[in-house]
C-alpha cells in the first residue's frame, strides 16, 4: 500500500495529483521541483518540503510520482539508491522505459483529465491508466488510484498512446474549437453563453447515443448554401477558413461513405 509519495514536479497534474493524495491520507515526504516559486508554493499547501533535484531527497516514501512536462524526462538523473524505488510518471505519450534503464521498479499512473492549477477539479471517478514492470506495483497504483475515488484502467504503451491521441480531439481540438467560436461571438458583441447550453448538450448526446448519429448540421446535410454562406463571413481569416473547410470536408466524407 502506498502512504507516502515524493512527486517530481509543481504544474497542473502535480498540485491537483498532490491536493487529491493529501486529501485521502498520502503524506507528500517531499516535492522536487525546478521551479522554486511554484515548487515552494504546492509545498505549502502538501506541508511538505522543496528540493530542487530528486538526489537532494533522503526519504522518498513508498513511492516517487513524476508531474513534469514529456520534454523534461531527459533531465531526470536518480541516485542509485533508487533503483528499486517504485517510480511512476504521469505521462500518456511515454512508456515507462522512457525512465532509466538502472531503474527496475518503473510505471505509469496517468490520470485522464484536463488539469488547470487556477480551476478546482474533483478527481473522483476520472479514468487513471496504470502499468508497470512489476505486478505487486501495478496492484499499488491500482489502489492508490481507487482510493481516491478514481478508475484504474490496466493499459499499455500502444493502448495509451490510442487514448492520448483520442483525448487531444475531444480536449484540446473541441477546446479550440469553442475558443474560435467565443472569439466570433465576442467579435460580434454577442455574449458568450448563448452557445454553453449548445456546448454541453452537444457532448451529452454524443455520449448517449454516439457520436456518428449525433452528428447534425448543414455538413451532414449537404446544405451547400448555408457552407457558401459561413465561408462568406470568414473571408480575411484564412486560418479560421482552412479549419471550417477541412471540418466540413470531413464532415461530409464520413457521411458520403455511410450511404
Amino acid at each position: 500500500m502506498i502512504k507516502a509519495i515524493t512527486l517530481v514536479g509543481s504544474g497542473n497534474v502535480a498540485w491537483h495529483l498532490a491536493l487529491a493524495l493529501k486529501a485521502i491520507g498520502v503524506s507528500i515526504k517531499a516535492i522536487v521541483a525546478r521551479n522554486a516559486v511554484a515548487g515552494k508554493e504546492l509545498t505549502i499547501a502538501c506541508n511538505s518540503s522543496w528540493f530542487a533535484r530528486i538526489d537532494e531527497v533522503q526519504e522518498v516514501g513508498d513511492a516517487i510520482i513524476i508531474a513534469i512536462k514529456d520534454d523534461a524526462y531527459a533531465t531526470l538523473h536518480f541516485p542509485s539508491r533508487f533503483a528499486t524505488t517504485l517510480i511512476a510518471h504521469t505521462s500518456g505519450s511515454k512508456p515507462y522505459t522512457i525512465l532509466s534503464n538502472e531503474l527496475t521498479n518503473r510505471a505509469v499512473f496517468y490520470p485522464l483529465q484536463t488539469f488547470s492549477k487556477t480551476k478546482a477539479l474533483n478527481i473522483h471517478a476520472i479514468p487513471i491508466m496504470v502499468e508497470g514492470e512489476q505486478q505487486d506495483s501495478v496492484e499499488a497504483l491500482k489502489a492508490l488510484a481507487l482510493s481516491l475515488g478514481a478508475q484504474p484502467y490496466l493499459l499499455n504503451h500502444e493502448q495509451r498512446l490510442k487514448v492520448h491521441l483520442a483525448a487531444v480531439f475531444v480536449n484540446n481540438f473541441c477546446n479550440h474549437l469553442l475558443q474560435v467560436a467565443q472569439y466570433m461571438l465576442t467579435d460580434a458583441e454577442i455574449p458568450v453563453e448563448i452557445v454553453k447550453k449548445l456546448a454541453e448538450e452537444t457532448v451529452s448526446k454524443a455520449f448517449d447515443i454516439g457520436a456518428f448519429e449525433a452528428q447534425t448540421g448543414p455538413a451532414k446535410r449537404n446544405d451547400y448554401s448555408v457552407l457558401e454562406n459561413h465561408k462568406q463571413l470568414m473571408q480575411g481569416n484564412e486560418v479560421y477558413l482552412r479549419l471550417y473547410n477541412t471540418l466540413t470536408e470531413s464532415i461530409i466524407k464520413t457521411y458520403q461513405s455511410k450511404q
